[in-house]
């Protein structure tokens, strides 16, 4: 089911109650829709198969390129079933849950444009967050998930092996200042650049829990 936004003659403009997009349709290509909103919504989700979904609870992939991601998904009828990504996604409340509740996984909120406009808009930004001697841990996919994958680590999809890491200090940039720092890996004895976007989704862990395996 669509909601009309405009009709002049025989040209409607409307949009579709969930995937909230918006159409230019002819008077001959529709008809009236009988019922509430509510029965429009649920009629638009048994059609988007959107009702069907319970929980998102794995993913597989490397989040820059989004093809590459699958998702293990349970249904309303209990079943399991690891899905690719897919488009639809984007219109689930149970996707934009699992992406926000993983960090690393943040550029799936946006279409790739977006997340583009938003990378630089924050990047452009002096990363407040960040004390030099802090100390946080990294999960070894940063460092590239066809790399990470390569190393055939135990249950590498269930588990999340980590660095731990420290700042070291900011680096000095213009025309604003503070909007690179520099971290060190505290095992390899490395260091390495950091942007505002990979502060936020990568150096946010300060506490390991039981899924965490420390390297």
């Amino acid at each position: 089911p669509y909601e009309v936004i405009e009709h002049k003659r025989n040209n409607i403009k409307c949009r579709h109650v969930t995937k909230k997009e918006i159409f230019d349709l002819h008077n001959d290509d529709v008809k009236l829709f009988i019922g509430t909103e509510a029965d429009a919504i649920r009629v638009a989700q048994l059609d988007g198969n959107h009702y069907h979904i319970t929980s998102f609870d794995k993913h597989t992939g490397d989040p820059e390129r989004r093809q590459t991601m699958q998702f293990l998904i349970t249904f309303a009828d209990k079943e399991q079933i690891w899905k690719p990504w897919f488009q639809e996604l984007f219109q689930t409340v149970q996707y934009e849950s699992y992406i926000r509740r993983h960090r690393p996984l943040y550029p799936l909120l946006f279409t790739v444009d977006a997340y583009a406009r938003v990378k630089a808009e924050l990047n452009a930004i002096p990363i407040a967050s960040a004390t030099v001697g802090d100390r946080f841990y990294v999960d070894l996919r940063l460092y590239g998930y066809d790399w990470y994958k390569s190393l055939t680590l135990p249950d590498d999809d269930d588990l999340t092996y980590v660095f731990e890491c420290m700042y070291t200090k900011f680096i000095k940039t213009k025309p604003v200042a503070n909007t690179l720092t520099e971290y060190k890996n505290v095992l390899l004895d490395e260091s390495y650049n950091a942007t505002h976007m990979v502060v936020y989704m990568h150096h946010q862990v300060t506490t390991l829990t039981p899924m965490h395996v420390l390297l």
